[in-house]
């Protein structure tokens, strides 16, 4: 009896301890050799190599990464000095800064301005609504903000002044980015300095002004090699036109269109373009690919994610890590920044539809037990999905804002009623650009609106611009 059970026992966990076996033996048959490099890597690394020289006098890149110095530093020189130190940190950066430990400390731009003044910029948004509602009872804030930061509009207005931008694609997270906040601050210092410059009548040096920080933000927008950079530019841009309407809303009517800069034509197809930036992603991941699930770098067990304790990721990946073949993952995600891209680009009026397809396609690239070979690179790429089109509606929106500010303006200087916009014909002059409707019209106690709706997903694709 005893031995009939023990061969009953032996087959229930037998059969399946061998099979178990086979198939993991079948599996490392499948995946003793990885892919080669394939066309779409070398295709994204050419879109990265194109452009003018990291290393050029001109290029906003060192201004950026160096911005948020101290007033007595140079901004070009501090990031000239930044970038050499992150271009000499290897594959597994640990975050040990040694020497350069203070390189990276930024200077508190905030520091000199009263407590007025901070509660004032506290409350500005990229429309500018809480900044222009406190002016409503107090507008000698504006001089105190605009005094205690002119070494910081200074430094900005030199920046948008250069003509170049090329950036250095940051591969490690560990890392430290540009700061970002005070250059989108001395932005909006900039912009107020340009606002009371239209309170005082004067259309020519508002479109100087005007001008000059739409080009340099189009130009970033163009050029970047990184998502994050090119979603910076956008809420810059995002930012100039909204408060731009603003701005020419204090000219006098009959001077009001002479404002408008040239820079305010429509967004080219290169600047709406995500091509440039997913190739940044793609090199990005590739790094990650090859060190972050490499033993031996400190970050190694952390990214697959497949439990919540690293010691039991590891052991997981010790099991099932040799099904993973970095090459062929790294060359179909590559395929496919490289494919969405490609469906991205295409008009106004086709976006939608391009976005529901470029979702399909990050859908397709890794199944889940669809291939023997790189088993475990289908598994942990699909339940890692990065659905990107929400970024390319991000940048495409601009155009929807950059109509409304173009036409509100436009109703403004010929002295239409708000009450009437609904009731006159605007097609030829504005209207959504993917459903070429009309514009929406809200009025409420804030003021009165025109209202366009993008693509971006989440409630932040609803942009009002004050009539």
């Amino acid at each position: 009896m005893f031995k009939k059970a023990l061969n009953i026992l032996t087959w229930l966990v037998g059969v399946p301890l061998g099979l178990a076996v086979l198939a993991y033996g079948i599996l490392l048959i499948a995946n003793l050799k990885d892919a080669e490099p394939g066309p779409a890597v070398a295709e994204m690394q050419r879109i990265l190599n194109e452009g003018t020289p990291l290393h050029s006098e001109n290029n906003a890149y060192f201004m950026i990464l160096g911005f948020a110095a101290a007033p007595e530093v140079d901004p070009i020189a501090l990031g000239v000095e930044r970038h050499a130190f992150l271009e000499s940190t290897d594959a597994c950066f640990d975050g040990d800064y040694g020497e350069h430990f203070d390189l990276f400390d930024d200077y508190n731009y905030r520091s000199g301005r009263s407590d007025a003044v901070k509660t004032f910029v506290n409350g500005c948004r990229v429309s500018g609504d809480g900044c222009f509602d406190h002016l409503a009872t107090d507008s000698t804030v504006v001089d105190d903000w605009l005094a205690s930061d002119d070494w910081l509009i200074e430094r900005y207005v030199r920046m948008t002044r250069m003509t170049e931008y090329r950036e250095w694609v940051h591969t490690d997270l560990s890392l430290p980015l540009p700061s970002y906040s005070p250059i989108l601050e001395a932005q909006r210092a900039m912009l107020f300095d340009a606002w009371q410059i239209a309170r005082a009548g004067d259309a020519e040096l508002v479109n100087a002004a005007l001008d000059q920080d739409l080009r340099f933000w189009r130009m970033v927008l163009k050029n970047s090699d990184m998502l994050i950079t090119k979603m910076i530019a956008v809420a810059a841009v995002r930012q100039h036109l909204k408060y731009g309407n603003r701005i020419l809303r204090e000219l006098p009517p009959d001077v009001a269109m002479e404002g408008i800069p040239p820079s305010w034509t429509p967004f080219t197809d290169e600047e709406r373009s995500m091509r440039r930036a997913y190739a940044g992603e793609t090199k990005y991941f590739e790094y990650m690919a090859r060190n972050e699930l490499t033993p031996g770098c400190d970050e190694y067990g952390y990214w697959p994610g497949l439990f919540e304790s690293q010691s039991w990721d590891q052991f997981a990946w010790a099991v099932i890590g040799p099904f993973w073949q970095t090459q062929d993952t790294i060359n179909r995600r590559s395929q496919m920044m490289l494919d969405v891209a490609a469906i991205l680009d295409v008009s106004y009026s086709q976006m939608a539809v391009a976005m529901e397809a470029a979702d399909q396609r990050t859908d397709a690239t890794f199944a889940p037990y669809s291939s023997l070979f790189n088993f475990t690179g289908n598994q942990l790429m699909s339940r890692n999905k990065w659905y990107v089109s929400g970024y390319a509606a991000r940048t495409s929106d601009l155009e929807g804002i950059r109509m409304a500010a173009v036409l509100a303006t436009e109703f403004r200087s010929s002295g239409v009623p708000f009450k009437e916009l609904p009731n006159t014909k605007i097609h030829d002059k504005g209207a959504n650009p993917y459903t070429n409707e009309v514009f929406e019209f809200v009025s409420d106690e804030r003021g009165d609106f025109i209202v366009f709706q993008g693509l971006e997903p989440h409630d932040r694709a609803r942009h009002e611009l004050i009539y």
